[in-house]
């Protein structure tokens, strides 16, 4: 059981990273540090539209405020933001289905 867990996270850092370009210690590290996977998703995406390190991004969601405030903060448009959403949603989705495939061969 914890060693599905720990492939889900593998899985889902390796697939953040190869969309955004993030820094993967950066994101591991804020994933032990108990950051939410949507978190991290959307500092990451953030940190790409914007040039700016995900630790500083993350760094300004609070909790009275939203990621859009965050993405506003940043100059990113709310259209840029949707877009690339989906297709970080994709990107996890098929790398997940591709490392799944491969172990069971």
């Amino acid at each position: 059981k914890d060693q599905l867990k720990q492939v889900q996270q593998d899985l889902f850092i390796d697939s953040i990273v190869q969309r955004t370009g993030a820094d993967k210690t950066a994101v591991t590290n804020l994933s032990k540090q108990g950051y939410q996977g949507r978190d991290i998703m959307m500092a990451a995406e953030l940190a790409k539209l914007s040039s700016k390190p995900i630790n500083d991004v993350i760094a300004m969601k609070k909790i009275n405020n939203t990621w859009q405030d965050v993405a506003s903060s940043l100059g990113v448009d709310k259209a840029s933001l949707h877009q690339a959403l989906g297709s970080i949603i994709m990107t996890i989705v098929l790398t997940a289905i591709n490392k799944l495939t491969a172990t069971n061969k």
